[in-house]
């Protein structure tokens, strides 16, 4: 394990330092996060209009977040703008995913009345208010971070990736089938925030990233079915208090079953 870190390690120092040295990270940086607020933005803006564009916007503010998470710790403030704007729309986006997961053929009534309970949510979570406020702190954002963020050399960008992608890999391959739902959510974090890291040097040429890249995604997959399958069932479970019917209590009894194969097949 620790020839093979080694390894990675020098594959790493060997391909970044020859392209990137003596640069300055900042301009880098501060390119990306203005694409993803940009990208935010546009998807803010049409944000009802398809669940499609909500996964997307949520996409980009969770690649900034995790940029800023990574290069800019000190920057506090800023992750949390994005952590709470991307908590206002946890709820909903659940309901997408369960929606579509859903036979609407064979479970008409039931699809019927999440649906219904979708929109009174996307109603009251996603208010006009509350999208004009989430569209002024965005905007608020690019302004700040772009005087805040003080350049560092280059090699920096390389560290913090590596330590976490390795670590949380290495966490990866201990985890069991028993392991909490929390320490699972933590691990796709990791995952993603190593994914988004590896493919900006990747684009950006320094460091040929592909197969980091796609092991995150293999992993990803994995643990993403998982948490979604584990909110479907939490979904359920509250939808069924409410409507207590034969076919809402089946479809239960077989998304528990999903997850616990899906937990088996995943885990040590």
């Amino acid at each position: 394990m620790i020839k093979q870190k080694r390894a990675i390690q020098k594959s790493f120092e060997h391909s970044f330092v020859k392209i990137y040295y003596n640069t300055s990270m900042q301009p880098l940086i501060i390119k990306y996060l203005t694409q993803q607020l940009e990208a935010a933005l546009k998807y803010h803006a049409i944000v009802l209009d398809d669940p499609e564009n909500l996964h997307q916007f949520r996409i980009a503010l969770r690649r900034m977040r995790s940029i800023i998470k990574l290069y800019m710790p000190e920057a506090y403030a800023f992750s949390e703008v994005l952590k709470q704007i991307f908590k206002q729309t946890n709820t909903v986006r659940e309901l997408d995913v369960l929606l579509e997961s859903l036979n609407k053929k064979h479970n008409s009534e039931l699809y019927k009345y999440i649906r219904q309970y979708k929109d009174e949510r996307y109603r009251t979570l996603l208010s006009p208010d509350v999208l004009d406020n989430q569209k002024h702190s965005l905007k608020g954002l690019h302004s700040e971070f772009i005087f805040f963020y003080t350049a560092d050399p280059v090699t920096s960008l390389f560290d913090p990736v590596f330590t976490l992608y390795t670590k949380t890999l290495r966490a990866y391959k201990k985890t069991k089938q028993s392991a909490s739902t929390a320490q699972l959510h933590q691990l796709r974090i990791n995952f993603k925030t190593s994914r988004y890291a590896l493919e900006l040097l990747h684009t950006e040429g320094i460091y040929y990233a592909a197969k980091e890249i796609k092991q995150c995604k293999k992993t990803l997959d994995k643990l993403g079915a998982i948490q979604d399958s584990q909110n479907q069932l939490d979904l359920l479970k509250n939808i069924c208090q409410d409507h207590d019917t034969k076919a809402c209590n089946k479809i239960l009894k077989k998304r528990k079953k999903i997850l616990r194969k899906l937990r088996k097949s995943s885990m040590n």
